[in-house]
């Protein structure tokens, strides 16, 4: 019997049982130092656990870790937005995205509760064959000199032969363009070949005039979102250069759009519609994407709420006097709070599912786009998505984006606690959770809002906001004694990590700390096995009193 504070495994069965709450001592060095010289010899542990010492093989000392990291990936796991919460062992890590479509390759995903996120819109516009999003994934990539390329491109599966297609497109029609405000921004020392760097800003161009005419066609077909305003190549003047944006005419950085008639801007020319036709193609064929979104459909929500936690990506729409706000997400269908999110998760399912009928799966296809960048979708809530007046506009006070009431607001303590009594969260010690917002510590902005009702937990792990924040992200820890955060420096490079640390850097604070202890019977789970306790107890009574009569053989 191997046995270490809060963990016993036997060595017969395999079997462990283990008490997450109290902290597993240590391997004594000595003991790893004999690893280290007698390879799979008999070596001591730290026992430690009632005056107990036993020899135990080496093979054994590993079972036991292994055991212990099984048992802890096998408790109910929260993945919201850019951090993965793990409540049943305290663990909450962030910016998994990266790697997470590899895990799910290999079977290698626990139990868990996806919360539905930009990213995932993506994904999910693939599968139903999206056009206008098909094009935004992969504009993304030269956007962040390819930042997320290994990301883009492995999840699609099989679509090397539409990025050749691309690339001959690209330079075929943007041959002779600079495409100036296309080029990749370079970040963390990445390098990257002239010619390299023209080739992926004409792709990045290329990409999003198409994908800026299929959003306009989409705007045109649900007038209902009030989002004509965002159809901007109808409010280019080609001859002088100029956009007029909420009435006022702005400059441009560049006006060349060979594949744009003025006269009817928005159609896509023959060879733009050839390239999506072999992009549909690529990702109508792709397995291995069609087993990432069978994943997130399964376990996928639009909230979680986890242990007196609530958790959603980015906000819970609010009017300007902080009541939940009435958010048409379909003809005739209002909701807010709790039924917003609710029937926005039913929405997403029903446009992958064939008994749908046809308008209403259209419908629920294009409001994936409203989800991206509509002023009162709950995953992202601002007055405009600003892409195109970034490319394309010199002044920058139209790159602004007004944010909705929800993230003014959420610094008030009281709106915090009825937007958790609207999603019936108990307890004393309840909290909102979420990101989507990047939190400007630089600045001296505090990611605990509400008095400690509230935490903004936006991982900002990606190079590119390490200027905005002046951090590397954040990793929020629950355990059974509360909240502590740690707050991550920015990596530079493999020899400044050597020289001076910086990659492992990082500054804990302690958010919130209970008196009492956290038991496995104060959590969710717990409250789950005194149901099954309950049940089972029932059982029995009604077989002990013949009420349900035993069946043998």
């Amino acid at each position: 019997m191997i046995v270490a504070q809060g963990v016993k495994y036997d060595m017969g069965t395999g079997t462990s049982v283990i008490d997450v709450a109290q902290q597993m001592e240590l391997v004594y060095t000595e003991a790893l130092d004999d690893i280290a010289e007698r390879d799979d010899e008999v070596v001591c542990t730290t026992g430690g656990y009632d005056g107990v010492y036993d020899d135990i093989h080496v093979g054994c000392l590993v079972g036991v870790v292994r055991a212990l990291v099984k048992q802890l990936l096998d408790d109910m796991t929260e993945i919201m937005g850019e951090c993965l919460a793990n409540f049943g062992t305290g663990i909450f890590a962030g910016d998994i995205a990266a790697d997470f479509d590899e895990l799910m390759d290999r079977d290698m995903v626990p139990v868990v509760n996806i919360g539905f996120t930009g990213l995932d819109e993506f994904q999910f516009l693939f599968r139903i064959i999206d056009q206008c999003t098909e094009f935004l994934l992969f504009r993304l990539p030269y956007l962040i000199a390819e930042e997320f390329t290994d990301l883009t491109f492995d999840v699609a599966g099989c679509i090397l032969q539409y990025v050749l297609e691309s690339i001959a497109f690209a330079m075929e029609v943007y041959g002779d363009d600079p495409c100036e405000e296309f080029l990749p921004k370079l970040e963390g020392g990445k390098q990257m070949d002239e010619k390299t760097q023209l080739l992926t800003a004409r792709m990045h161009k290329a990409i999003s005039v198409i994908q800026f005419k299929e959003e306009a066609v989409i705007y045109d077909r649900q007038p209902s979102w009030d989002m004509s305003d965002r159809k901007l190549f109808d409010y280019v003047d080609y001859e002088r250069g100029i956009c007029t944006v909420d009435g006022k005419e702005y400059a441009m950085r560049s006006c060349h759009f060979p594949t744009v008639d003025p006269k009817h801007p928005n159609e896509l020319t023959h060879e733009e519609k050839l390239l999506i036709g072999k992009l549909h193609h690529s990702f109508a064929v792709s397995e291995k994407l069609h087993k990432h979104i069978r994943t997130i459909l399964s376990h996928g929500c639009m909230y979680a709420v986890y242990n007196s936690n609530l958790l959603f990506h980015a906000s819970c729409p609010l009017n300007d006097d902080g009541t939940l706000k009435e958010v048409e997400i379909a003809p005739g269908k209002k909701y807010a709070g709790l039924q917003l999110m609710h029937y926005t998760g039913m929405m997403i399912r029903s446009a992958f599912t064939t008994d749908t009928p046809i308008e209403e799966r259209q419908y629920a296809i294009d409001y994936f786009l409203y989800l991206w960048c509509g002023k009162d979708s709950p995953l992202f809530d601002k007055s405009k998505m600003a892409t195109f007046e970034r490319y394309f506009l010199t002044d920058k006070d139209t790159f602004k984006e007004e944010k909705g009431a929800y993230f003014r607001l959420r610094d008030n303590e009281a709106i915090c606690d009825a937007i958790m009594d609207s999603f019936s969260v108990e307890g004393t010690n309840s909290h909102i959770i979420n990101g989507h917002v990047t939190v400007h510590a630089a600045s001296g902005e505090n990611h605990i809002k509400a008095n400690g009702k509230l935490m903004v937990i936006d991982g900002g792990f990606s190079q590119p906001y390490h200027k905005e924040t002046g951090i590397a992200g954040y990793t929020l820890v629950y355990h059974s004694r509360g909240f502590q955060l740690v707050q991550h420096e920015p990596f530079t490079s493999a020899e400044d990590a050597i020289r001076r640390g910086t990659d492992i850097k990082s500054t804990t604070q302690i958010v919130e700390m209970s008196a009492h202890r956290m038991l496995v019977a104060d959590t969710d789970k717990g409250k789950e096995l005194r149901e099954q306790i309950g049940d089972l107890k029932e059982l029995l009574y009604a077989y002990r009193h013949g009420i349900i009569k035993e069946k043998k053989g």
